[in-house]
């Protein structure tokens, strides 16, 4: 981690007690470690048994990790990322549309058959990602599903959600085809009213310089990363 990102991280980070006046023991490692040990891990998708002997144990840094998440540091750090790029390519902190994109992956044979199904179109038995994402690709919120979910009825899940966070979240283009009677109901009044503007047919969404992207890049580049992390 350089200088300049930590200088970012560090103001989010909790103050050790014993720094704040409340006694205890002192800390035995540099939050900057556990930070670039976690970062590591993510990065090249191991295991936290297999942590390089260069960072600190692992069992303690994932009990900083924990920590950090139980108290909402994580997500914190990543919204104030999405935001910081997102005003760097000229456009406003929070988004007002996102997409839904989704992949199914094979289930193993360990996972319950409540918690699976077949995706039809890819002739897959298993378990689906689905992913709501703004226009630039950057991550909103994660939805597993049985696979024989689509993306327009997993989107009435991740929108409410989103749009609690997202007050000016308002469109959402879905980049799969039309949902299929047997997995879902015909979208009603109410449902635009509870879930914005859902637009499952449209393919292709402009930028801001006017440009046209296809919806299915948008999804895939955050795919494409989770899969270089080890996660797909």
């Amino acid at each position: 981690m350089s200088d300049a990102e930590w200088a970012r991280v560090r103001e989010l980070l909790p103050v050790p007690a014993r720094m704040a006046g409340r006694g205890g023991r002192p800390e035995g490692y540099c939050h900057r470690q556990m930070i670039d040990a976690v970062r590591y891990l993510v990065d090249n998708g191991i295991k936290w048994r297999a942590m390089p002997a260069d960072f600190p144990p692992w069992p303690r840094v994932y009990a900083f990790f924990a920590r950090w998440r139980d108290l909402g540091v994580v997500a914190e750090l990543h919204e104030r990322l999405r935001e910081a790029v997102r005003r760097s390519q000229g456009r406003r902190g929070e988004p007002s549309a996102g997409v839904v994109d989704s992949q199914s992956v094979k289930a193993d044979t360990t996972v319950t058959r409540l918690s699976r199904g077949f995706d039809a179109g890819k002739k897959i038995n298993g378990r689906k990602r689905h992913l709501l994402t703004d226009t630039l690709g950057l991550l909103l919120g994660v939805l597993v599903t049985p696979a024989s979910t689509t993306d327009r009825d997993a989107a009435r899940i991740l929108l409410p959600a989103a749009k609690s966070r997202f007050r000016g979240l308002a469109q959402l283009p879905a980049s799969t085809a039309p949902a299929t009677p047997a997995t879902s109901r015909p979208t009603t009044d109410q449902d635009s009213r509870d879930n914005g503007d859902l637009m499952p047919d449209q393919q292709r969404l402009h930028t801001r310089s006017g440009r046209e992207r296809p919806l299915r890049l948008v999804g895939s580049g955050v795919r494409g990363q989770d899969r270089e992390c080890g996660t797909a």
